[in-house]
């Protein structure tokens, strides 16, 4: 079920990268863990800054969800004290799985790890802080390695896809 209407979406004004943000990594743990040196990654991910508080009002936002075919928004407050049986909700998180459909976040506070594969088979990290969208491509695998966020969740179609679980995680 979609938690708001078109109406309540969030400001894009322009495509960036986050050249800061987004990095191969050596192992997978809740840490940022860069390679040395660094070695940031670009790819088929979008990635837009957003203003975090202005999402309600923004006309070229909604442009942007009409454009891509975005017709439901929801909410998730991934914090201790506003998610019931948090410990227990984000363990599904850390498993490895993917959607048949683009994946969309945008944070709206705190912030938390997306871990992707690439084509060949490397883990690339995306730092998700207040004000990030991502666009993940459909099929691509990811684990969730998350502080603390609210986060938006848009996708074309209906809410509550089930995601496809992969083996288990390898370091």
């Amino acid at each position: 079920m979609c938690g708001n209407s078109a109406s309540s979406l969030r400001r894009i004004p322009k495509k960036k990268s986050f050249k800061h943000g987004t990095w191969m990594i050596v192992t997978k743990t809740r840490l940022p863990h860069h390679r040395e040196p660094n070695e940031f990654v670009f790819g088929p991910t979008f990635c837009w800054r957003l203003d975090a508080d202005d999402y309600e009002t923004d006309e070229e936002l909604k442009k942007i969800h009409e454009e891509r075919g975005y017709s439901c928004v929801d909410f998730c407050d991934v914090f201790p004290e506003k998610l019931p049986n948090y410990e227990e909700k984000i363990k599904d998180f850390f498993e490895e799985h993917f959607h048949t459909d683009e994946e969309i976040r945008h944070g709206l506070a705190g912030s938390g790890y997306f871990d992707v594969r690439d084509h060949n088979d490397r883990w690339i990290r995306v730092w998700v802080k207040k004000g990030g969208m991502i666009v993940l491509p459909a099929g691509i695998y990811q684990v969730v390695y998350n502080k603390t966020y609210a986060i938006e969740l848009v996708v074309r179609g209906r809410m509550g896809k089930t995601p496809l679980f992969h083996h288990p995680i390898s370091s």
